[in-house]
C-alpha cells in the first residue's frame, strides 16, 4: 500500500492487494501506444482498478476508492515529470516533501498497537486531499480549464449568439432539403464560412471544432425523426483534460447541443415563416388563422428557449466557474461540479424525463411541418387551409400536454427555480 499510494507503483507479485492491473493483450497495446496523451489516458480510465473480492472486511469500499485514486495520481504524475524536464505546475510531485510525509503517515499506522478503521480512513483522507493539489494545478491552471470551458459554452450551449445565427442563416437552403450522403461534407463548409462571417473568426478556438453528422445512427436521441437532427460537435479537448472530460462527459455535451440545435434551428425558420406575400401566393383561404398559429408557435417556442439559455444554463455555467475558482486544491470537487451541472442542464432540459421530451419534439416537429408548409404555399393550394388548421389543432394538444405534465416537475431538487415563471408563461 506504501509503494501504491505514494509512488503509484503495484508491488504485489501474489496479486494479494485489492487495487489490481488490467493485462492487456499485444494487440490493445500496439494499437494504443500511439502518443504519449492515449497511454496517460489508459493509465488514468483503464490500467487499474478495484478487486473488491480481495478487499479486507475492516477497510470500506469508499476508503477504498480513494486509495485507488490516491496511486493512479502519484502514477500520473511521476509518468508526466518523467516525460517533462519541467511540467510547468507551481509544484513538482516527484521531488516534493509531501511523499516522505505520505510515507511516514502510512508507515504510523503499523505502529499502532490495534487496527484503527477511523484513524486509517482519516489517514488515507490527509493524503487524497494533498496530492489531489497537484492534479487541480495540472488541470485548472496549466491546462487553463476555464478557457475551454468557456469555448464548449460557446459552441456547445450556443451562446456565440452572431455566429449560430449566420450559421443557420448560411445553412437553411441546405436543411429544408432532405439530408443527403454529403450531408455532413455541406454543413462543415457552412460551418467555417460563418466562422468567417462572424465573431468566430477571431475566437482562436473556432479552429478546433468540427461539425458531424450522421443520418444512420442507431442511437436514440431527442428529435431522431425530424431532418438534420443528427449532428453534434468534435472538440479535440485534448491532455489532460480528458481527465475531466471524458467521453461520456463529452457525449453529454453533444446532447444538450443536439437539443438546442433542434431548438434553435425551429425558432429561425418561425422567424422565418414571414406571410407578407402569401396573399398574392394563395387567395383561396383566410390568411389569419396561419398568422395567429405562426404567433402562438413562436411565442411557446421563444420562451421555451429563453428559458433553457438564460433560467438554466447561464445559471449553471455560473455556479460551475464559481466553484472552480473557489474550489482551489480539490481535482474531485471540480469533477462533481461539472458532473452537475451536466445532470441538472439535462433534467432541466426535460430530456431525461421522456414523456416531456416526447411530447416536446412533436410539438418541434409540427413547428417544421407548419414552416415547410409555408414555404411552398402555392405548391400546396388546394389543401393548405385544412392541414393548417390540422397542425393548429395537434399543436393545441400537445402544448397543453406538455405544460400539464411540467407542473408535475415543481419541487423536483433538479429543478430550476424558474419552472413556475416557465409554466405560468407557456400556460397564459
Amino acid at each position: 500500500m506504501l509503494g501504491w499510494m505514494a509512488y503509484g507503483l503495484l508491488l504485489d507479485p501474489h496479486q494479494e492487494f485489492f487495487i489490481q492491473m488490467r493485462e492487456e493483450s499485444g494487440e490493445e497495446r500496439k494499437n494504443r501506444d500511439k502518443t504519449s496523451s492515449e497511454s496517460l489516458s489508459y493509465l488514468w480510465n483503464n490500467k487499474y482498478f478495484l478487486n473488491v473480492e480481495k478487499l479486507p472486511s475492516f477497510i470500506l469500499k469508499e476508503t477504498a476508492e480513494t486509495i485507488l485514486f490516491v496511486g493512479k495520481v502519484a502514477k500520473l504524475l511521476h509518468e508526466i515529470e518523467s516525460e517533462r524536464s519541467t511540467t510547468g505546475s507551481k509544484r513538482n510531485y516527484s521531488s516534493s516533501k509531501d511523499i516522505l510525509d505520505f510515507t511516514q503517515a502510512i508507515s504510523s499506522l503499523s505502529s499502532q498497537p490495534t487496527f484503527s478503521p477511523l484513524l486509517f480512513h482519516r489517514v488515507v483522507e490527509r493524503i487524497r486531499h494533498r496530492i489531489s493539489k497537484y492534479l487541480w494545478d495540472l488541470i485548472v491552471e496549466d491546462a487553463n480549464l476555464l478557457l475551454h470551458l468557456n469555448a464548449l459554452k460557446d459552441y456547445f450551449l450556443l451562446f456565440k449568439g452572431d455566429f449560430w445565427h449566420c450559421f443557420f442563416y448560411e445553412s437553411r437552403q441546405l436543411m429544408i432539403l432532405p439530408p443527403k450522403s454529403s450531408g455532413e461534407h455541406d454543413l462543415q463548409i457552412l460551418f467555417s464560412q460563418s466562422g468567417s462571417k462572424s465573431s468566430a473568426e477571431e475566437d482562436p478556438s473556432f479552429s478546433r471544432f468540427r461539425i458531424l453528422f450522421d443520418s444512420s445512427s442507431k442511437e436514440d436521441y431527442f428529435g431522431k425523426q425530424i431532418p438534420w437532427s443528427g449532428v453534434s460537435l468534435q472538440y479535440p479537448i485534448g491532455w489532460p483534460l480528458e481527465l475531466l472530460f471524458s467521453q461520456s462527459v463529452m457525449k453529454q455535451f453533444n446532447q444538450i447541443f443536439r437539443f438546442l440545435w433542434i431548438s434553435k434551428r425551429v425558432q429561425f425558420e418561425l422567424e422565418n415563416a414571414w406571410l407578407s406575400d402569401l396573399e398574392k401566393k394563395v387567395k383561396s383561404i383566410q390568411t389569419m388563422p396561419i398568422w395567429l398559429l405562426r404567433s402562438k408557435m413562436a411565442y411557446f417556442v421563444s420562451n421555451l428557449i429563453y428559458y433553457f439559455q438564460v433560467d438554466v444554463l447561464e445559471i449553471l455555467y455560473m455556479q460551475l466557474v464559481k466553484h472552480i475558482e473557489k474550489t482551489n486544491d480539490d481535482f474531485e470537487s471540480v469533477s462533481r461540479a461539472i458532473e452537475h451541472f451536466l445532470n441538472c442542464a439535462m433534467f432541466q432540459f426535460f430530456l431525461q424525463v421522456k414523456s416531456l421530451s416526447k411530447e416536446l419534439e412533436q410539438i418541434y416537429s409540427l413547428c417544421l411541418q407548419f414552416c415547410s408548409l409555408i414555404e411552398h404555399a402555392e405548391s400546396n393550394n388546394e389543401d393548405l387551409g385544412y392541414r393548417i388548421q390540422s397542425i393548429s389543432s395537434d399543436f393545441e394538444k400537445h402544448a397543453q400536454l406538455f405544460c400539464t405534465i411540467l407542473l408535475g416537475m415543481k419541487g423536483h431538487r433538479l429543478s430550476s427555480p424558474q419552472l413556475s415563471r416557465l409554466i405560468l408563461t407557456l400556460d397564459s
